[in-house]
């Protein structure tokens, strides 16, 4: 029997002529259009992809078109994203999350020279005041006109300061709260007078409920 490469070259098939082929060990009748479709080239959008160079993420711009370059922050989807998010490592994926504002800082410089910054000046007018310790570093400029009583409590941490400024006529009196100490090298309690400045500052707190205040400064019995 003639092998197919001795018959002669076919000028031209119909889609419905058919031949023999085996598959597996199974024979079966196969015909012109269906070897045809197998044999489709491939379609535009992939011919343009595989004759494109360059370098970066590719994307697809339209039908049959592709590009590689960077990712635009135009085309990054919202994802579930709200004002004011960032993403975020979850620990299992990147998610959208809360922005970390404001914070603290603990450490130490190694002796590295700060400088060119500036503490918040605080204006208040109140006859009764407590600190809190978002007021730590601050200046609190006091402008009443009569007496001010300033209650210093126990629970604030090591390290809490404040600098005063009696910035009205009304005498600044310091009061330990309930748990807490007040001490000054000369046992005053007060502001001197008006423009008188002084600084309190937590320099102890055993079992973070009995702080240690220490007043100095511009003080009078």
């Amino acid at each position: 029997m003639p092998r197919i490469s001795q018959y002669p070259a076919a000028a031209s098939a119909v889609g419905t002529e058919e031949f023999v082929a085996n598959q597996a060990g199974t024979t079966r009748k196969l015909t012109v259009t269906q070897v045809r479709a197998g044999l489709q080239p491939a379609s535009a959008a992939l011919s343009a992809l595989a004759e494109m160079s360059g370098t970066g993420v590719v994307r697809r711009t339209d039908t049959d078109s592709f590009s590689a370059g960077p990712v635009t922050l135009g085309l990054i989807e919202q994802g579930g994203a709200v004002a004011g998010q960032v993403l975020k490592w979850n620990g299992s994926a990147w998610a959208p999350a809360a922005d970390a504002t404001g914070g603290s800082f603990s450490g130490d410089f190694g002796g590295a020279t700060v400088g060119n910054f500036l503490a918040s000046v605080i204006d208040s007018a109140a006859t009764a005041i407590t600190p809190t310790a978002a007021q730590s570093g601050s200046v609190l400029r006091l402008t009443a006109a009569g007496p001010v009583t300033m209650t210093l409590p126990a629970s604030l941490p090591v390290g809490m300061s404040l600098t005063i400024v009696q910035a009205g006529s009304g005498q600044v009196q310091f009061v330990a709260g309930a748990g807490a100490a007040v001490v000054n090298r000369s046992g005053h309690t007060r502001t001197a007078g008006q423009h008188a400045t002084v600084a309190v500052i937590v320099v102890a707190n055993p079992g973070g409920n009995s702080a240690v205040w220490t007043l100095s400064g511009d003080t009078v019995d």
